[in-house]
């Protein structure tokens, strides 16, 4: 079905509370792995409501052992990010607007 809009070509789509979609699909071709040096998905973003949102969410990264980087404020595009992987090497990264 990796062919039909209609199916959304053989994956899946989500709707978030907030009513946004993400769409989520295979493309590799069987048994490849994901490498984020390759096309594809490098990251996904997720929004918190504050800095400080982060700087708690780092915390908690921290005492349950999971790698991660620091709050990095990138003011010049009105963000603040927090960086970490999944086991895939897939990147989730919580962010928040700068005020």
């Amino acid at each position: 079905m990796r062919s039909s809009p209609e199916r959304f070509y053989g994956g899946t789509v989500y709707q978030t509370p907030a009513g946004a979609l993400l769409g989520l699909r295979p493309v590799a071709p069987a048994g490849q792995r994901f490498a984020s040096e390759h096309a594809g998905l490098d990251h996904a973003g997720f929004r918190v409501d504050s800095r400080e949102d982060l700087v708690a969410a780092r915390q908690r990264f921290c005492v349950a052992g999971i790698p991660h980087g620091e709050v990095t404020d990138l003011p010049e595009v009105g963000l603040a990010i927090l960086s970490c992987s999944d086991p895939d090497g897939i990147h989730p990264a919580p962010s928040t607007s700068l005020p």
